[in-house]
């Protein structure tokens, strides 16, 4: 029976639904004048068969050779039956990336007037947030930051026009908030260097947006003020950025075992790892090569300074040894919170924290909650006494070591993130 030759648009769309795979499909068929029925069964010819084959098999194996090539390239020409890697090699070779990628813009971008109150002493540190670049490093890409100091010879030239969102960096709550009363109205109040949270009484809590610092189980139940991260100095930043790197080195290739850098005169915590440092014959052992040579890089001032690296080093020493150093030990200060931990962990230094008896009774009560749970990978440790044994134990286990580092990079990375993004809800708020 001949197909009818008066055929309808239904009868054209059901050859298109029958016969939707290209290598079967007669373009003929689809014609005005010679279309076949729906119920009506078609034949394939010999030969479209043996294209079809013959097709088939050249795209199987293109396949397969594309997927062999990728293979070796990517186990750097080792086929399955190579010699595998020592299970204590790092199966990493190349460092971590240092780039961090920036998060698109949820919002249009707003332009925040950042104020420091010269009651915050050295302007470099409470601003070093902003002119190291942290905030918009990690920030979501919402906002840029316009920062302003105010003091004694430009008070008369203050601009008082100041509209949101805008915030004002103050030591001094009092002084701060008739400040910002007085001249800021309608911005918001960031509290820095209160390193013994004087900030989380009651009768101030009411008064703060944002805080460096905070404490814990003491003044957790009321404090509702946003907490942001020291974050590395601007000082070591600017050194940072100009050696140049383009990744991090892993550990076993850094020149020193561990570093420790700091003035003793802050805390007994401090005293007490200084005679470890000096004295101790296990950690003397440990840093000490086969060949003799030391492995650590030790510089302790007696009085404390507001000078990156102390008197010994200068700004970029100090950026170069904390790249060349597996361990950065950071003991109880002022607060445990230092700028030294976030500037270890920017150079690829897992920081060394004990949890001892000065961090205890500190006055914030526990400083460092967050960090451990938010599952830090940072190196927590009860007494500054076990520093040998632990530090033994980690390089005795090079792959887990390289995996420790990138695990505290990546959580930094993202812990920074989050933390940039609660001080960009409060700002915009």
């Amino acid at each position: 029976m001949k197909p009818s030759l008066n055929t309808t648009q239904e009868d054209q769309r059901n050859v298109r639904r029958n016969w939707s795979f290209p290598g079967f499909l007669d373009r003929s068929l689809l014609s005005s004048n010679s279309v076949v029925r729906r119920e009506q069964s078609t034949r394939i010819s010999g030969p479209s068969w043996t294209v079809a084959i013959a097709f088939t098999a050249l795209v199987t194996f293109c396949v397969f050779f594309l997927g062999w090539q990728q293979s070796v390239t990517e186990t750097g020409g080792r086929t399955s039956g190579s010699t595998s890697r020592s299970s204590n090699v790092p199966q990493l070779q190349q460092g971590i990336p240092l780039r961090v990628q920036n998060q698109k813009p949820e919002l249009p971008i707003a332009q925040v007037r950042v104020v420091l109150d010269d009651s915050a002493g050295n302007p470099a540190h409470p601003y070093s947030l902003f002119l190291a670049g942290t905030a918009i490093q990690y920030g979501s890409g919402r906002a840029l930051y316009e920062l302003e100091h105010t003091n004694t010879k430009n008070r008369a030239y203050f601009r008082t026009d100041t509209q949101p969102p805008c915030v004002l960096l103050t030591k001094s709550l009092d002084r701060g908030d008739q400040w910002r009363k007085a001249h800021m109205p309608a911005c918001k109040l960031f509290l820095v260097a209160d390193e013994y949270c004087d900030g989380l009484k009651l009768q101030f809590n009411n008064l703060i947006q944002l805080r460096q610092y905070e404490g814990r189980p003491h003044f957790a139940h009321f404090n509702t003020s946003t907490y942001v991260p020291l974050g590395p100095r601007a000082d070591f930043a600017a050194a940072f950025r100009g050696m140049e790197l383009t990744e991090l080195k892993r550990p076993l290739d850094r020149r020193y075992i561990v570093n420790a850098i700091y003035s003793e005169d802050t805390s007994q915590s401090r005293k007490e790892l200084t005679r470890i440092l000096e004295k101790d014959a296990d950690f003397l052992k440990l840093i000490t090569s086969s060949t003799g040579s030391n492995r650590a890089l030790i510089r302790i001032a007696k009085v404390w300074t507001q000078r990156l690296g102390g008197d010994h080093l200068s700004s970029d020493q100090y950026a170069k040894v904390l790249a060349e150093s597996m361990f950065t030990l950071s003991p109880v200060g002022h607060n445990p919170e230092s700028y030294r931990i976030f500037e270890a962990i920017e150079a690829g230094s897992i920081p060394v924290i004990a949890l001892d008896q000065a961090y205890l009774s500190h006055a914030c009560g526990d400083p460092l909650w967050r960090y451990r749970e938010t599952g830090s990978p940072i190196i927590f440790i009860d007494r500054w006494q076990d520093i040998p044994r632990v530090l033994r134990e980690l390089i005795s286990n090079p792959a887990a070591l390289a995996n420790r580092q990138e695990a505290v990079v990546k959580w930094y990375r993202e812990f920074m993130k989050r933390r940039m993004r609660a001080m960009e809800d409060t700002l915009l708020s």
